[in-house]
């Protein structure tokens, strides 16, 4: 049973009649002797009733979600699913599985359609944070929090710690103290999945936290137009910033484009390790299985670095040719995802290529004009982990780097909770302030203590 994301461009349910828990525990009393408690279990599992009132179009993609098979569909509501639902701390991400038969339509009327459905989640995700700190939820100052102004009072809310003397909280997008400041604009990806582009010194928050990068640059000249060349059985066309690449005659060989990097098209200078990357959707929905593989050559000779990445396992990455460093991709949406490969460039050549990409089983398609996948925001460039995108029109784009700048004084320790740039894996840390805040990736939490 598969987790699949919910669609970015549907509205969220309400939770507008109830919500009820399971016990973890009964009250058994014997026939003789006083009552005890029995443990059932540590789950409690929570039940939600769902509501949509949803437009035409937003209740035909509702309606897709939920019938799909594809690696992203609900399977008609077999696949779980995950979900921001507010609760008493906060907006907290569910994993939710809609039961058999509640599901329906209850109601159209003047373009409006209303849907209902019931679903189960293992338990409500209480974030550690309160559980760990139960004697400041239960304090007094936690109860009047709500009365501090934290526009006009200058002494940080101890909630924060009396030690603190500057913050950063991803979660509020609130900073004090410090200063993010970077000389060129910057792109990131909104809780929508949708690209945004970030002015000078703007902050960039996405869902893991505020982005802090490094600086890059794109080798690929001109993103907006990208020339492409195609196999015979290709059609090419454009559906806003997608290449899609479709089977021009049913049968036949294999369809698929790729990049000549010439130097009108861009050149990939020596260097130990570069990072190709673009965004993908698979347009094909039949194609539910197999794999998507991108090949790229760095070389100047015809030898294919080749990234294989599992369709029916999230596009997860299954193997890598022995050229590769390593490999890696992420949802941002429903079908689409941004996957990378690195690698070393040994020879600036006109015949190298990029973003040479593959659907495996896409050549036994029997359909004339079929979709078989869509390309967009392609971007090379000299670091060993993929980045935000740069657009590029006509010449190599420079990004600079996120900086972070202390402006306050007596900073002795740091807290911070982050997760580092290419890594999936969060990290909680107090450590000596040696200059540094934090390093390059997603900030949740950070806290400067001067004890």
């Amino acid at each position: 049973m598969a987790i699949v994301p919910y669609p970015p461009t549907v509205p969220k349910p309400l939770i507008s009649v109830s919500r009820t828990q399971a016990q973890t525990f009964q009250l058994v009393q014997p026939l003789r002797g006083p009552g005890y408690v029995k443990r059932l279990n540590n789950d409690a599992p929570v039940t939600y009733e769902l509501n949509w009132r949803l437009s035409r179009d937003q209740s035909a993609q509702l309606q897709t979600w939920f019938y799909s098979m594809s690696a992203s569909g609900l399977a008609m509501g077999r696949n779980q699913f995950q979900l921001e639902l507010d609760t008493e701390w906060g907006k907290l991400l569910h994993t939710l599985q809609i039961t058999p038969e509640t599901f329906a339509q209850n109601q159209e009327a003047h373009n409006v359609f209303s849907y209902q459905a019931v679903a189960i989640a293992r338990k409500v995700p209480i974030p550690q944070w309160w559980l760990d700190n139960e004697s400041l939820v239960n304090s007094e100052f936690f109860a009047q929090r709500g009365l501090f102004d934290l526009v006009i009072n200058q002494q940080l809310p101890s909630a924060y710690g009396d030690n603190v003397i500057a913050f950063i909280d991803a979660s509020k997008k609130s900073m004090k103290g410090i200063i993010l400041s970077r000389s060129s604009a910057a792109t990131y990806i909104g809780y929508d999945g949708e690209l945004i582009t970030a002015g000078v010194n703007a902050q960039r928050y996405e869902s893991g936290g505020l982005l802090l990068e490094p600086s890059s640059e794109n080798y690929v000249k001109n993103t907006n137009s990208i020339n492409f060349s195609k196999t015979a059985n290709t059609t090419l066309t454009r559906d806003g910033e997608w290449y899609v690449v479709k089977k021009t005659t049913a049968g036949g060989g294999a369809s698929y484009v790729y990049l000549d990097m010439s130097p009108a098209n861009g050149t990939v200078p020596v260097a130990p390790a570069v990072t190709i990357s673009c965004l993908v959707k698979l347009d094909q929905v039949l194609q539910t299985s197999g794999s998507f593989s991108m090949s790229c050559r760095l070389d100047g000779t015809a030898t294919y670095q080749t990234a294989k990445f599992t369709i029916d396992n999230g596009m997860q990455p299954s193997s890598n040719t022995s050229g590769i460093i390593s490999s890696s991709s992420k949802l941002i949406g429903v079908g689409t995802y941004i996957i990378s490969m690195t690698m070393p460039c040994s020879a600036s050549s006109a015949s190298n290529r990029a973003f040479y990409c593959t659907v495996s089983g896409a050549a036994s398609i029997d359909q004339s004009n079929a979709p078989v996948y869509s390309i967009s925001r392609c971007q090379i460039e000299p670091l060993s982990k993929n980045t935000s995108f740069i657009p590029t029109s006509g010449t190599v784009v420079v990004r600079d780097a996120d900086v972070l700048s202390m402006q306050v004084q007596g900073a002795k320790r740091i807290y911070r909770e982050y997760t580092p740039l290419g890594s999936s894996t969060a990290i909680t840390e107090t450590v000596p302030y040696t200059g540094e805040l934090c390093p390059q990736g997603h900030l949740r939490l950070l806290k400067v203590l001067n004890n």
